[in-house]
C-alpha cells in the first residue's frame, strides 16, 4: 500500500507546476504555500477568480492564465509576486484597463519591459510573439484606426 500523496501545502520546493487543460473551476488556497514556485500554468481551465493566497508566491516569474474566465486579478497578486515578469491572460474577459488598475501593475510592467529590453539588447527575442503585453486588446476597425 502506498502512502497518501503529500498535501499541496507540503510541496515547499516545487518550482514548476502545470495544471493546464484540467477543467478546473477554482484553485486551492494551499497553492500559496508553494513558496519556491517560479512557473505556474493554469491555462485552458474554467477559472473565474484566483485565490488571494497566490500573492504570497514571491519567487513566481511566469503565470500563464490564458483561456479562462478571468475578468481581473486579486489585489495582492502583482504586489506580492515581486519577481513576476510574464503574465499571460489571453482569451479571458479581462480588459487592459482592469489589468492596469490592479495594485502593483506599474512595478510588474517595469519588470516585464526590463525582460524584453534585455532580450532585445542581446539580439535575441525569446519567442515569435514579439513584445506580448499578456492581454488581448479590442480590435479597432480599420476606418477608426485611420482617423
Amino acid at each position: 500500500m502506498h502512502p497518501p500523496p503529500p498535501s499541496l501545502s507540503q510541496l515547499e520546493q516545487l518550482r514548476v507546476l502545470s495544471l493546464a487543460k484540467n477543467q478546473l473551476d477554482q484553485l486551492p488556497e494551499e497553492l500559496g504555500s508553494c513558496r519556491s514556485l517560479e512557473e505556474l500554468d493554469v491555462s485552458a481551465n474554467r477559472l473565474a477568480a484566483l485565490p488571494a493566497a497566490l500573492g504570497g508566491l514571491g519567487k513566481l516569474r511566469t503565470l500563464q492564465l490564458d483561456s479562462n474566465r478571468l475578468s481581473g486579478l486579486p489585489d495582492g497578486l502583482l504586489t506580492g509576486c515581486s519577481m513576476l515578469q510574464t503574465l499571460s491572460l489571453h482569451a479571458n474577459p479581462v480588459t487592459i484597463e482592469a489589468l492596469q488598475a490592479t495594485p502593483g501593475f506599474a512595478d510588474y510592467e517595469r519588470r516585464r519591459q526590463a525582460k524584453y529590453s534585455k532580450a532585445i539588447s542581446s539580439g535575441v527575442l525569446l519567442n515569435s510573439g514579439g513584445l506580448d503585453e499578456g492581454v488581448d486588446r479590442p480590435l479597432v476597425p480599420a476606418a477608426a484606426a485611420g482617423s
